[in-house]
């Protein structure tokens, strides 16, 4: 039991779904659960190749793994606008490397899209590699 919040007991009997924008190599597949869906948004095609040739993590998760490619912020807005929030119970915010900070996804507009897509009792994981914000 990888989530803290997730009793052992529950893991089997309640499936999540998380977002996460930003797919690395896709070490959070890693965590996911049969039943679980994880939705990654990532910006560069290169890396989900680079994540499904050289790392294990997408294929061998438990969990239901889909890929969006395009700007997070742009596709939130639009699946938004034709089939509604994702109801996600957690969106991890993981987008950030180097010096280059994508701004973009860190405005009021961008916040505001990502409380859309989250359930009633939501929570965001916001990285950086100056801070983390739970």
């Amino acid at each position: 039991n990888h989530f803290p919040s997730r009793k052992k007991e529950e893991v089997e009997k309640k499936a999540i779904k998380v977002g996460v924008l930003g797919l690395g190599v896709g070490t959070v597949a890693a965590y996911g659960r049969r039943r679980d869906i994880i939705r990654f948004y990532e910006i560069n095609k290169d890396i989900e190749s680079t994540a499904r040739e050289y790392f294990s993590y997408l294929e061998n998760s438990r969990a239901k793994i889909e890929v969006v490619m395009g700007d997070a912020r742009l596709s939130m807005k639009r699946e938004l606008e034709t089939n509604g929030s994702q109801q996600y119970d957690v969106l991890i915010v993981d987008a950030f490397s180097g010096d280059a900070v994508p701004i973009h996804l860190l405005t009021q507009e961008a916040s505001d899209i990502y409380w859309r897509h989250l359930k009633a009792y939501r929570k965001i994981a916001l990285q950086s590699h100056l801070f983390v914000l739970w």
